[in-house]
Parts: C-alpha cells; sequence; structure tokens
C-alpha cells in the first residue's frame, strides 16, 4: 500500500510517502476496529453515549492505542475478528447464510494475516452457527463459513510455495529466534502461559488495561441477553490464551508493549461493557471511567518512547535479555508499566551513544 501511494507522487517524495502510509497502517486499521464497535454497539441497541463510550475506552484504555505505531499483525487480526463476531450478531435470531460467509470472509483474511491462531478460531464460530441453528440444517452455514476459510488456505499455500518451495513452510523460524518457536510445552509452561498474559506483573492485561477487570462481570450481564454470543466471545479470549501458552509460541511476544497476542481479542472484551454502561447506575460508571483513564494514562509511556525503550534498557543492565525478561515479567518493581515511565524522563534516554568503529545511535 504505501509503495502503490507513493508511486501517485512526485519522485522526490516517494521514499517518505512510502514510510508515511506504511507506518500509519496499524492506527488506520484501530480506527476502523474502533469504527466497528461503536457500530456493533448500536446495533445491540445500546444508546449512542454507550456506543461512543466503547469505542474510546478501546482506543484509549487498552494496548489497541499503543500498537498504532506498530507494523505488527495483531491490530489487523483483530478488526477481523471483530467483522467476525459482528457477521453473526448482527442478526439476533438464526444467523443467514450470507452472514456465514462474512464471517468466513474475515476468518480467511485473519488466517493471511496470522494463520497459526487464527485456524483455531474458525470451530469456535462453527459451533456457534449450529448451536444458534437451532435445530435447523447446519450444512448451508458451515460450507458458507468454510468456503472463503479454505480459499485462504490455498492463497496462503500458494504463497508459501512460490516464495520458499513447500506450501507448509511459512516462513517463522528462517531467521530471527528459533527460541520463540519452541516453547517448553510443559504443565509449568502451560500455567505460565495462562498466568502470564493476564495477570502477570509484566505483561498482563488486568494491568495494562485495567478497564477490563470488569469483564467477567459485563460478560455475565452480556450472557443474560444472548448467552451463546457471551460463550463465542469467552471461547475466542480462552482460544487467544491458551493457543499462545507455550503452545504454538512462546507467550511472552517478545518486547512489545503489554500481552501482544491478545490484542486480537481487545475489542471483543471491550464490546460486552456495554451491558454495564447502559443502564447502570452512576457508581458503576464512574468506576468504569475511572479504570478508562488509568488504563488510557499506562499508555502514554509506549506512546512517547519505543515500547521497548525500557526493556533495551533493562537487558542492557543485566548483560542478557533473558535475564531481562526473568525480572520485568515476574517482579513488581520490574514492570515496564513503571520502567517506561522512569525512561522517559531519564535524560540518559535521549543521549547518543557510540560505540568503537561504529557511528553514533540514539
Amino acid at each position: 500500500a504505501g509503495r502503490t501511494t507513493a508511486g501517485m507522487l512526485p519522485r522526490d517524495v516517494r521514499d517518505e510517502a512510502a514510510a508515511l502510509v506504511t507506518s500509519a497502517f496499524d492506527a488506520l486499521v484501530t480506527a476502523l476496529t474502533a469504527a466497528l464497535l461503536c457500530a456493533l454497539g448500536l446495533r445491540l441497541r445500546w444508546s449512542p453515549p454507550v456506543a461512543l463510550a466503547l469505542t474510546l475506552l478501546y482506543g484509549l484504555a487498552t494496548p489497541a492505542w499503543p500498537y498504532t505505531t506498530t507494523f505488527f499483525s495483531e491490530p489487523l487480526q483483530g478488526l477481523c475478528l471483530l467483522a467476525a463476531l459482528a457477521a453473526v450478531l448482527w442478526q439476533p435470531d438464526v444467523p443467514s447464510i450470507g452472514a456465514a460467509t462474512l464471517a468466513g470472509l474475515a476468518l480467511g483474511l485473519a488466517m493471511l494475516t496470522h494463520q497459526g491462531d487464527s485456524a483455531l478460531y474458525v470451530p469456535a464460530f462453527a459451533l456457534f452457527l449450529v448451536a444458534r441453528g437451532q435445530g435447523r440444517p447446519a450444512l448451508p452455514l458451515l460450507a458458507g463459513l468454510g468456503l472463503p476459510v479454505l480459499v485462504a488456505l490455498a492463497i496462503s499455500g500458494l504463497y508459501n510455495l512460490a516464495r520458499f518451495g513447500s506450501v507448509l513452510t511459512t516462513g517463522y523460524g528462517l531467521a530471527g529466534d528459533l527460541h520463540d518457536l519452541h516453547p517448553p510445552r510443559t504443565l509449568q509452561g502451560l500455567w505460565e502461559g495462562v498466568y502470564g498474559p493476564l495477570f502477570s506483573p509484566g505483561k498482563g492485561l488486568a494491568w495494562y488495561a485495567p478497564v477490563l477487570l470488569l469483564a467477567v462481570w459485563a460478560l455475565v450481564r452480556f450472557g443474560r441477553r444472548d448467552r451463546l454470543g457471551a460463550c463465542l466471545i469467552a471461547g475466542l479470549a480462552g482460544i487467544a490464551v491458551l493457543a499462545h501458552a507455550d503452545t504454538l509460541i512462546v507467550w511472552l511476544g517478545g518486547w512489545a508493549w503489554g500481552p501482544r497476542f491478545l490484542v486480537p481479542v481487545l475489542p471483543l472484551l471491550i464490546l460486552p461493557l456495554g451491558c454495564l454502561l447502559e443502564g447502570a447506575g452512576a457508581r458503576v460508571r464512574r468506576l468504569a471511567w475511572a479504570l478508562g483513564m488509568l488504563g488510557a494514562l499506562l499508555q502514554i509511556p509506549a506512546i512517547l518512547l519505543d515500547k521497548g525503550a525500557y526493556i533495551g534498557y533493562l537487558a542492557r543492565q543485566q548483560g542478557c535479555v533473558w535475564k531481562a525478561e526473568n525480572l520485568y515479567k515476574w517482579n513488581p518493581g520490574y514492570s515496564p508499566l513503571i520502567g517506561q515511565w522512569q525512561r522517559l524522563f531519564d535524560g540518559a534516554t535521549y543521549a547518543v551513544r557510540t560505540r568503537p568503529g561504529q557511528g553514533a545511535t540514539a
């Protein structure tokens, strides 16, 4: 997209234009996700202020905000998941074949974005369609859901064949650290992989998006109006956790801000909060907004500084990235939520460093 846009501009600004468009991609994706979240809230008959509140909470009070400055695939994967969810929830009764096909198209795009874990979401939508069908023939719905997914698999396989010589070679591990692709796959690793992205001091979603501390309560209330829809949202969130709980890949997600692999389900977890805000008492609304403002405050140092600034600093201090990871994952005093603020106000962060035989680096 960056090169296409740059090609329409004067030659002397094409490089800058390509970089600008590319760097703005995740920001545009996040904006589209927020708009779809608002539209779905309105479709669920929540008031415009509540739908707008969901948009603001998602866009500013969760790690979705810092990820607008990255080029990770998780924001686009999140848009695809929300689009698939919107397709099957748009009608309150039995989903149509068209709705199932739209969900399949969204899931197919998610698989082209991030194939490994996106494929695991497909059975959850299939079960939802069967259960929602209320005994009606499920084959047409499953066909509508599955055909776009199969097309996406074929496209991915042809791409892999053209680039790597095999339909099963995805490119992961061809460059970079193989450690992330070979997690321990033990019971202890599974426990850490569940606890880590949810509650650990260094990566826990509960601390990076405190408004989601209300998610379970909100999901229960959402279930009173749509039990199957609540089960689908809970199932998708569970898949996102378990798929990365040292199973497919190491759960840490590198030097990213917060639980990177849970970013795709952030809009899904924000959606049920509409049930708390719609008609809720003043205390509940004040609590939600207080947690939302705290969440927005927590994202600021990751917007103003590179999200890995503190982790990189800690790795240099410890002399080893693995020691740094073990510190900030489990010790509150070393959490990036604190350390990133320290780096923001430390003048040494902005000093120019030089290395023997090399040029200056920031």
